[in-house]
Formats: C-alpha cells, sequence, structure tokens
C-alpha cells in the first residue's frame, strides 16, 4: 500500500493552510484532499505520547526490501506509516497553541524522502525488463518520489520545484498506467488492483474512475462465483472497499455530504470484515500479518476520517475495532522467528498500535 495517511495530510494542512495542491494518495484507497481539513479540525496531536519515531521501521524495512523480501508497495505503506510517525513526534514537541515550523517538517518528511531516491536507484540499477513488474514499480517509485518531493517543495515554499516535481508526477503516473495495462493484457503479471490503482493516479474525471472501481467490483465478483483463487472473498471484499471509500472521500465542497457519510459507514464494514475475513486465512497460513495489519490500517483512517469530517460510526464499531487491534498486537507479539521481512511486519504493527494510541488522546482533547 506508500503514500500519506490522513493524520499526515491534516498535520501537514494545519502547518500551511495556503497549501493548495492535489491531495495525496495512497496505495490502498483514494484520501481525503488536504483542502477539506481545516486547522481547527487538526485533533490528532498526541502532546503527552511517548517519544517514537518511524526510524525503527524504516531500518528493519529497507533491508528487507533491498533484499528482495518485501515489494515495493509494502515498503511504500512502511515509509508512509513512519513518516506519520516522525510527523506526530514533531508536533508533540511544539506547544499546544503553535504549528510547527516548515523547516521541523521538512526534517521529518526527509527521511522518507531519501529512502524512495534509494530505493528508485536500486530499482533501476537492477535493469532487468524481464522480471515481472520491474519497470511498473520502477515507473510507480517515481511517481511516489515526485509527490513526496511535491509536498517538500511547498512545504520549503519552493514554488519552481513544486511545478517541477507536479510535472514528474503526471508523467509518470501516466507512464505507469501505461505499462501496468500493458503488463496486464501481455504479459498476465499486473493484477486487477494493480491496474485500478495505477488508474486513481490519473488526473481523469473523477466518474470514470469510479466506473473503473465499480467494475473492478463486477470482475472479482465473477471470479468469486466461478471457484477462481483470484476472486478469492478477500479480494471481493477489498475491491468493494475500494469503491465504498471513493465515496467516503470529500474531493471538493460538492460532494454530498450524505454520500461521503455512506460510503465511511459503508467502508467501517468492510474493513471489519475483511480483517474478520483474513484473521481466517491467517490461522490458516494463507494470510500473512502484513494482510491483516492492511486491514486494519485502512480502517484507522476510516475512523480518523470519519473525525476530521465529523461522521458518526456506528455504536459497536470503535468497540470491535479496539478489539482488533488488540488481537493484531497479539499476534504480532507472538511471532517468534523474525528472519525476512517479519522483522519489518511485526514493526509496522507495534508503530500501529502506537500511533493509534496518539489518535485515541488527540480525539479526546478535540473541542
Amino acid at each position: 500500500m506508500v503514500v500519506l495517511a490522513a493524520i499526515l495530510s491534516s498535520t501537514l494542512r494545519a502547518a500551511d493552510p495556503d497549501a493548495n495542491g492535489p491531495p495525496r494518495k495512497l496505495l490502498s484507497a483514494p484520501m481525503p484532499p488536504r483542502e477539506s481539513v481545516s486547522p481547527s479540525k487538526t485533533v490528532l496531536n498526541p502532546p503527552s505520547t511517548p517519544s517514537m519515531t518511524g526510524a525503527t521501521l524504516r531500518n528493519q524495512s529497507q533491508p528487507a526490501f533491498h533484499r528482495g523480501l518485501l515489494p515495493l508497495t509494502d515498503l511504500l505503506e512502511h515509509l508512509s506509516l513512519a513518516e506519520e510517525a516522525d510527523v506526530r513526534w514533531v508536533m508533540s514537541t511544539q506547544p499546544l497553541e503553535s504549528a510547527p515550523s516548515s523547516q521541523l517538517l521538512l526534517s521529518a518528511v526527509q527521511p522518507r524522502i531519501d529512502a524512495l531516491r534509494l530505493a528508485v536507484r536500486r530499482m533501476e540499477a537492477f535493469r532487468q525488463p524481464a522480471a515481472a513488474n520491474w519497470q511498473a514499480d520502477v515507473l510507480l517509485g517515481k511517481y511516489v518520489l515526485a509527490e513526496a518531493e511535491e509536498e517538500a517543495a511547498k512545504l520549503s515554499g519552493d514554488r519552481g520545484g513544486e511545478a517541477r516535481a507536479m510535472r514528474i508526477e503526471s508523467a509518470m503516473a501516466i507512464a505507469h498506467y501505461q505499462q501496468r495495462v500493458f503488463d496486464a493484457r501481455i504479459l498476465g503479471h499486473a493484477t486487477l488492483p494493480d491496474v485500478t490503482r495505477a488508474i486513481s493516479f490519473l488526473n481523469i474525471d473523477s466518474t470514470r474512475k469510479r466506473q473503473t472501481l465499480q467494475r473492478a467490483v463486477g470482475t472479482t465478483q465473477r471470479w468469486n462465483a466461478k471457484g477462481a483463487g483470484i476472486g478469492r472473498s478477500d479480494q471481493v471484499l477489498n475491491a468493494s472497499l475500494q469503491l465504498a471509500l471513493w465515496d467516503a472521500e470529500p474531493r471538493s465542497p460538492q460532494v454530498d455530504e450524505s454520500t461521503v457519510k455512506r460510503g465511511l459507514t459503508e467502508a467501517d464494514r468492510l474493513t471489519a470484515q475483511l480483517f474478520a475475513t483474513q484473521r481466517t486465512y491467517y490461522s490458516h497460513g494463507t494470510a500473512t500479518l502484513a494482510d491483516l495489519s492492511r486491514a486494519w490500517q485502512t480502517r484507522r483512517q476510516v475512523h480518523l476520517l470519519a473525525d476530521v469530517v465529523g461522521t458518526t460510526l456506528p455504536v459497536a464499531s470503535p468497540v470491535s475495532y479496539q478489539q482488533d487491534l488488540r488481537e493484531l498486537h497479539q499476534l504480532a507479539s507472538a511471532v517468534q522467528d523474525r528472519r525476512g521481512r517479519l522483522a519489518s511486519d511485526v514493526e509496522f504493527v507495534h508503530l500501529l498500535n502506537h500511533l493509534h494510541a496518539g489518535d485515541r488522546i488527540g480525539t479526546k482533547a478535540a473541542p
């Protein structure tokens, strides 16, 4: 699944209220535009949480990626969460009523940019066109890097750098989409979620994007009906979840509030169901700790967004949400053999648990 979570989006918006660039995108799903979050709604700044940055997660994840044990999309998820932790730490060191300086925020986002640059260099140096998804992953890495550099340029007031990054971002989004389509249609390497995700990065009409998500749901359901592995129940749930998250995204003031509320409620239901389904698969050895943590992290983002836009989720939701995190944390803590990528997956869960404690403090502190 990276790129930025809702907490980072709201944090940067509070520090730069004049920002008006395009929204960040998560690889798991579209997220709210920065314009939809006002400083007065930034309730996710825990002033008293313990010190914990993203350095450990980065130090675990980067070597796993460089050894070919962690796919690029998972590395992106890990780097995004690590950056969120770093920004949280910067925010926690500031007086309650003052926003951190752009320089402090730049120091928090720079490690992710450095890690992305190194990842792109490593992938380019690999030079294996016959390797499955290699070219598309290189383009995805460049797209995410340009997006991160655009955000950094905004923070530093470098309008020229921001414009350059946006041009690269647009070019890489198109090239990435074309490569994923080629990989899917000609080589059979790219999956339907790969192509759908690539479309979400394009600057095209939002109606067309939603139609793509709807078609993905229908196709996955047909695969499921035929008993195909690519239509497994968790894949059907995930395809439906992407559509619900699209409806939940307040992309502009024109988006109907009731549509956003329905989307958030449906996304919360689907993420809870997805976690339960993945938990069953995990017990059978057919899902990973990363699958479980990704499902819970998506639900976390739904709850954060609901807090930001003022939507009340069903009463039972926070209870099951907490229970799922406790179970996830117990499963991660029980992992004894942490060779390969498992050390980074376990650290991802530990950092999620830490950040969620900050979510709860920030929500309680909200006016």
